[in-house]
């Protein structure tokens, strides 16, 4: 069904939208045109939206109206054709001729012409009968579809008043914070577009952010036509998509974002948007101060016509002005949090003065009072429930609750405070059981009432009484608890484990593989991805092989939707589960168990500083496998084998065994063409990944750089077909390799730059699906078509900028994924450096400080980083960027002593390599008054780095055709 967006003029001018469609008589149900919800209207006027289903009965009402194409309907033929029909008597709706004033409106009001400007189609015609009379327009609307979150309206680029599908809890029982969001509301009055509200957890931010959303997406409000609400996790992109599925509905995955964005940047209307609990997460990977996120929120602060309010317990966010929240009140002014304490607990209204202790006990903390009213709702006298309370130890003098704590730190007084207030003993057992379960999600996830009894098997009424004393917040149906509940649960047990009985049947509808759907949206199995990543960690698994299974085949549902850390993090725990057993493992165990190992080592060869570790795990994968053929020389296990070999031989391309890495490759590509052989176009994608891991290594020998690009194209032909004109990974990899082996051979430059620009599109489109993604595979095709802009057509400044989109990336993803990216980083600032000393002289402090900073990105790793100590690699780089800022350096006398110290440097490296090229050394080893007194910077030849796949390749700039 489309969203009907109504310009009304006949009973109020500044009406922008008919939003009410009455159902009965007496108008006690009504349906919500903004948000599609059905409410209820009590007899004291109290409005209760129903918490069913998206689409409930009497939305088919509607539809078979609407879908007349403005033909009036009577209610009773709506009731007779519709499945609604046999509703009736059961809700004893009495609808009455208000179901069709909604057409009846568009031919009272000017209209007319609005319409007709905008290419609908009116129909002038007399009508006669109960509920629609007299001469008018009968607008002809468009067949309708099912989805009740698309929009129809008179604008080119219409949005629906209310943005985003949170569920956002009802705001009127909240008190006194009228001063604070009428600040928050007079800085937006002054123009203020970026807000951050922050402060301690539990002291009322949400709160305030749903006050501010009630008011601005209230009919009275003119301030914004449009308001949403999303809850942050994970990042920013994903957040806003899960919350706007109607605004980009339709359309190709790949476009989602690129056309949400397009809806806000191009509709002119002024725009809310409320994006919660904006913290860093560890565990999740979330962390809103990365370069990367940092970006996205200035990005959309900027955006037309939009206004955006966070709430944070960070102090500060770049872009955003921070209002920060205090208690509710204080010693001078208790009276505040005195109504609050007696919002929530009547019972004792009287006894003032105790309250008044209670709440200053509590050190004014809005969420601590909550609770303590709520749970002493049962207690005879308030006296001698605050007795037992101080007797449990909770003192909040420090206001230190929280809901992160190191081990070994100071905090341990928090935790004191923590369990004490929220003492998980004083409830009943199957209360403990049903809070358990709920501490094992992910901080504020909420789960609506069929999950809970699908997943957990509690009702509504199992949950109320918890509800109640605010030990579980619920909301049109959504259930969550509050992190700080949370964090006293999980304190309460031995390393913070509980129980297997409180996954519910999750863990169970994991192993069976029915969890997750095929079917699903990507943002969908990402929450489901969250939700069980954090089962797994805080409940305690018995069964050794049964962490083994769960963690693998949450492994590879992360992996496949790129979510690394949470696969890395799995596979490595179901490695090391399946180690534990190695002994009594059965035959189908040890193919899991290869798979967890080879797994482990595939995903950390993502980045080349993770290689050497990869390399143990796939090298130890490659055994099992072939003992496994050995065993049972099946199908399935000589695929194993092949996979093994192949990507085995791929890490070991990133060193200098060349031969053996080329011996390892070949192995798999004749296994994995023998599969082919045998199986006729079933392992063409094997077969493919084969020959662009050998094409790509053969294109580094100039006598073996024909055979790989013959491989290279045959890799490539596959990866199209198989692709079939969707955006593949597959096609931009090999796209981008073929384009490296040009580089490299020094020909078919312009057909270099058709692939990595082919590549590069490849890749932008799958970044619309999945977000940073695919950012290490821009990069260093970025640093390699910098380069090649360099090499082959003599474009210096094109190429700077190439290798400066290629450095922000990679900082990106070095803080994101620490110690992960270094080295890519370091190349690219000696690239970017090495082209501005030949081509641009006069940027000498902008050179330096990328030597600088290359020099010191890798002197601090090998100084403080026992596992790279002998990596000969990352010391051949250093040496590498000491000489090249070593030749910079002899421009000018001023230079001598950095000059001695980086060519003490260089050589030293140098020297330790078995590859050693003469002429550097000889180079380092003349005098520096030779040097300075007769030799031109122009005679030495720079060391630039191209990347292909998982090496670095060292070229001379003496070997550029410029």
């Amino acid at each position: 069904m489309k969203h009907i967006n109504v310009l009304s003029r006949r009973v109020d001018p500044e009406l922008r939208y008919l939003d009410k469609v009455y159902l009965t008589e007496d108008k006690s149900i009504y349906v919500s045109l903004n948000t599609w919800t059905i409410v209820f209207v009590d007899e004291d006027g109290t409005e209760h939206y129903n918490t069913k289903p998206r689409k409930p009965e009497w939305f088919y009402m509607l539809r078979e109206l609407i879908e007349k194409n403005g033909r009036p309907v009577s209610p009773e033929a709506i009731f007779e054709a519709s499945v609604f029909g046999e509703a009736r008597e059961k809700f004893e709706l009495k609808v009455d001729k208000k179901v069709a004033d909604i057409y009846r409106e568009l031919r009272r009001q000017d209209f007319c012409k609005e319409a007709i400007r905008n290419g609908l189609k009116l129909n002038k015609q007399s009508i006669k009968d109960d509920f629609l009379y007299g001469d008018g327009y009968i607008l002809n609307l468009p067949q309708q579809g099912e989805n009740l979150y698309e929009d129809f309206d008179i604008d080119e680029e219409p949005l629906r008043p209310i943005l985003t599908n949170t569920v956002v809890p009802d705001a009127s029982g909240i008190i006194h914070r009228e001063d604070f969001v009428a600040q928050i509301k007079q800085e937006i009055q002054s123009g203020v577009k970026a807000i951050s509200i922050s402060g301690f957890g539990g002291y009322g931010k949400t709160s305030v952010a749903q006050i501010l959303y009630r008011d601005f997406a209230s009919a009275s409000d003119k301030t914004f036509d449009h308001v949403g609400y999303v809850s942050y996790k994970g990042d920013l992109k994903s957040s806003i998509l899960s919350a706007m599925p109607c605004l980009y509905d339709g359309t190709s995955s790949k476009n989602n974002w690129q056309h949400l964005t397009d809806r806000f940047k191009n509709n002119n209307r002024k725009k809310l948007l409320i994006i919660d609990n904006v913290d860093r997460d560890e565990h999740l990977n979330q962390d809103p101060l990365s370069e990367g996120e940092a970006e996205l929120f200035q990005e959309i602060s900027g955006w037309p016509n939009l206004t955006v309010i966070l709430t944070s317990r960070l102090e500060e966010i770049p872009g955003f002005i921070s209002f920060n929240i205090d208690t509710l009140g204080n010693d001078d002014n208790p009276q505040p949090c005195i109504d609050l304490f007696n919002l929530y607990n009547n019972k004792f209204h009287n006894e003032t003065n105790v309250i008044k202790d209670i709440i200053k006990y509590c050190n004014y903390h809005t969420y601590a009072i909550e609770l303590v009213a709520k749970s002493s709702k049962s207690r005879k006298t308030l006296k001698e429930y605050f007795t037992k309370f101080k007797s449990v130890g909770y003192d909040a003098s420090s206001l230190n609750i929280k809901t992160k704590y190191k081990k070994f730190n100071n905090n341990t007084t928090a935790a004191i405070q923590i369990k004490a207030l929220f003492d998980i003993t004083t409830r009943s057992s199957s209360e403990e059981d049903i809070l358990e379960r709920f501490a094992v999600l992910p901080d504020m996830e909420q789960i609506s009432d069929s999950e809970m009894d699908k997943w957990f098997s509690y009702s509504e009424n199992d949950v109320t009484r918890l509800v109640d004393e605010g030990w579980i917040r619920c909301y049109r149906g959504q259930y969550y608890v509050h992190p700080l509940v949370k964090e006293a649960i999980l304190l309460g047990h031995n390393e913070r484990k509980l129980p297997e009985t409180a996954a519910g049947k999750i863990l169970e509808y994991v192993e069976a593989e029915i969890f997750f759907s095929d079917d699903e949206e990507y943002q969908d199995i990402a929450r489901k991805v969250r939700i069980v990543d954090s089962i797994t960690e805080h409940v305690l698994i018995d069964d050794i092989i049964k962490v083994a299974r769960i963690s693998l085949k949450l492994a590879d549902i992360a992996r496949k939707i790129s979510n690394r850390a949470v696969a890395l993090r799995q596979y490595e725990k179901s490695e090391s589960a399946y180690r534990m057993k190695e002994e009594s493992l059965a035959h189908e165990e040890k193919v899991a168990y290869w798979k967890a190992k080879y797994y482990r080592g595939y995903v950390l060869s993502y980045t080349s500083s993770k290689f050497s570790e990869s390399e143990r795990y796939l090298k130890e994968a490659l055994s099992l496998s072939e003992e496994l053929f050995k065993l049972d020389p099946t199908r399935k296990n000589k695929e194993h084998m092949a996979t093994s070999w192949d990507h085995y031989g791929y890490v070991l391309s990133n060193s200098d065994r060349d031969d053996e890495a080329e011996a390892c490759l070949r192995k798999g590509l004749e296994f994995r063409m023998q599969l082919e052989e045998d199986y006729p176009g079933e392992y063409r994608q094997m077969v493919a990944w084969s020959a662009d891991n050998l094409g790509f290594l053969l294109s580094f020998k100039k006598e073996s750089r024909k055979e790989g690009e013959e491989l290279l194209i045959k890799a490539l032909k596959y990866r199209k077909e198989l692709a079939k004109g969707d955006a593949s990974s597959e096609v931009a990899w090999t796209c981008s390799n073929l384009a490296c082996l040009y580089l490299l051979g020094g020909y078919n430059y312009d057909k270099a730059v058709q692939l990595m620009e082919a590549s590069l599109f490849e890749y932008q489109d799958l970044e619309q699906i999945a977000p940073k993604t695919h950012y290490a595979s821009m990069a260093y095709i970025c640093n390699n078509y910098g380069i090649l802009l360099l090499r082959g057509f003599r474009k210096a400044t094109e190429a700077v900028s190439q290798l400066k989109n290629s450095l922000s990336m990679y900082r990106k993803l070095e803080y994101d994924y620490p110690d992960s990216y270094f080295q890519e980083t370091a190349m690219v600032c000696n690239n970017i450096a090495n082209v501005l000393q030949t081509y641009m002289v006069e940027t000498s402090k902008e050179i330096e400080a990328y030597y600088q900073e290359a020099i010191m990105i890798v002197e601090e790793r090998l100084k403080n980083s026992p596992k790279l100590g002998g990596d000969n690699n990352l010391s051949m780089m250093l040496a590498d960027v000491c000489y090249n800022y070593w030749v910079y350096m002899l421009r000018d006398k001023k230079y001598v002593n950095k000059r001695r110290i980086n060519r003490r440097v260089a050589t030293g490296y140098w020297q330790k390599q078995e590859s050693t090229d003469s002429n550097i050394l000889h180079f380092l080893e003349k005098s520096y008054d030779d040097e300075i007194a007769g030799t031109k910077t122009q005679e030495y030849s720079l060391v630039y780095y191209v990347q292909g796949g998982a090496r670095k390749k060292r070229i001379w700039s003496n070997e550029f055709e410029i």
